[in-house]
């Protein structure tokens, strides 16, 4: 992000949700804690043709850092436009959830997998976290028992299980992980017996280094993520 502000790129610096005119294409994002969240709830298309940013939550924080919300305006003037994609969640526990929300929230098509069939039934059913229960989700989120179904097709895996069952996961969706997609570890955890990282874990067991396999960190909490 600072090489596109060092190329002259217009920047707005934000505390709160706001709509940013459609030239913008770096944000200052004042508690960089909530930057996923931010980021991830930005999308084009409203109305105005304007870049429409909601979601920031929390509170103003004394770190300022800058992100690249939309350096490549592919769709920009474009009327409706939106570059949506298509994104599995690999775990439906509240961090999955959380973050499964806001990308739905976002414009994005997300697709939940758990191997517990209950859970998967009882987030079809109710269309809530039993311990998330005060947020509905999204009405187009979707939801899958099914491996091989929030897999493919995607431009972006979240691996959100608890790490011990990080690997095992790995392993059962690895046959359905093409080189063309990003996998992003949400869990946190070191491997016992291997000490080897939740990336390290996936990269190994998908033995595919064409495959992007990224992590995302940060203090933030699925309670804090899921708010509006």
């Amino acid at each position: 992000a600072q090489d596109v502000v060092a190329k002259g790129a217009k920047v707005l610096v934000v505390q709160d949700p706001v709509e940013v005119p459609q030239d913008v294409t770096v944000i200052q994002v004042e508690d960089s804690r909530y930057a996923m969240a931010f980021i991830s709830a930005a999308w084009f298309g409203n109305p105005a043709e304007k870049m429409k940013v909601i979601g920031i939550t929390g509170t103003k924080g004394k770190t300022t850092t800058t992100y690249l919300v939309k350096s490549i305006l592919e769709n920009a003037g474009k009327k409706g436009s939106c570059n949506m994609s298509k994104i599995g969640v690999l775990g439906a526990g509240t961090w999955g959830i959380a973050l499964a929300r806001m990308l739905c929230n976002a414009g994005h098509n997300v697709t939940v997998w758990s191997a517990i069939e209950k859970e998967i039934e009882e987030l079809s059913a109710t269309g809530r976290h039993p311990n998330l229960s005060h947020v509905e989700l999204p009405s187009e989120l979707k939801y899958t028992i099914d491996i091989k179904t929030v897999c493919e097709n995607k431009d972006l895996l979240l691996f959100a299980v608890p790490s011990p069952f990080v690997r095992s996961t790995a392993k059962k969706a690895a046959p359905f992980i093409t080189a063309d997609q990003i996998v992003v570890d949400v869990a946190k955890g070191i491997e016992e017996g291997t000490l080897y990282t939740m990336t390290e874990i996936i990269a190994e067991e998908l033995n595919n280094p064409e495959v992007k396999v990224v992590a995302l960190s940060g203090p933030t909490h699925a309670e804090e993520v899921i708010k509006d």
